[in-house]
C-alpha cells in the first residue's frame, strides 16, 4: 500500500492548502499580454515551491501530481496527465500548511511576485482537510523492460 501511496495511485487527505489561481483579466499597459494569462511555467513553479516546502501530495483541478506527469500550455488552457483545464485552477497540497503557505505567499516567492507584479490571482487558503484525487492514468514503457534480480 506504501507503494501505491507514493506513487499517487491513491486518494489521500490531510492539512494542507487549497489554491486557486486565476488570469488577470484587466491586463496592464505596455507589457505582453502573455504576461498577464496563467502559463505552464507559472503552475510548474508552484508546485516545485510547494514540493520544496514538503508537500506530500499535490493535485490540480483533480489531476494528481507524480514524477511524470506533464504541465504544458495551449492557450488560454493547460494541459496535466492529458487533460485539457482552463482557469480558474485550484491547486491542492498535503503538508505542513505553514510552510505551504509561506512557499507561495512570502515576500519574494514566485507566488507573490505573480501577484504584485503581473497581477495573477493567487489566493492560498489552510484548510484542515485537503483532498488530493488519486493518479488515473497508466503508465506504458516502449522501451524500458524489468530485469531480474541478479541481472
Amino acid at each position: 500500500m506504501e507503494n501505491r501511496n507514493r506513487a499517487g495511485y491513491t486518494a489521500m487527505e490531510g492539512p494542507g492548502l487549497e489554491i486557486i489561481m486565476y488570469d488577470n483579466i484587466g491586463g496592464g499597459i505596455g507589457l505582453n499580454f502573455n504576461d498577464y494569462i496563467i502559463n505552464d511555467v507559472d503552475i510548474m513553479n508552484i508546485i516545485n515551491d510547494l514540493r520544496v516546502a514538503g508537500a506530500e501530495a499535490i493535485s490540480i483541478n483533480d489531476q494528481r501530481i507524480i514524477a511524470s506527469s506533464e504541465v504544458k500550455c495551449g492557450g488560454p488552457i493547460i494541459r496535466v496527465n492529458g487533460k485539457s483545464i482552463g482557469t480558474p485552477f485550484v491547486i491542492n497540497a498535503i503538508g505542513d500548511p505553514q510552510l505551504l503557505m509561506a512557499a507561495v505567499n512570502a515576500p519574494g516567492t514566485y507566488g507573490d511576485n505573480l501577484t504584485k507584479i503581473y497581477g495573477i490571482g493567487l489566493q492560498p487558503y489552510v484548510k484542515d482537510k485537503v483532498e488530493v484525487a488519486a493518479y488515473k492514468g497508466s503508465f506504458k514503457f516502449n522501451y524500458a523492460k524489468t530485469m531480474e534480480e541478479g541481472e
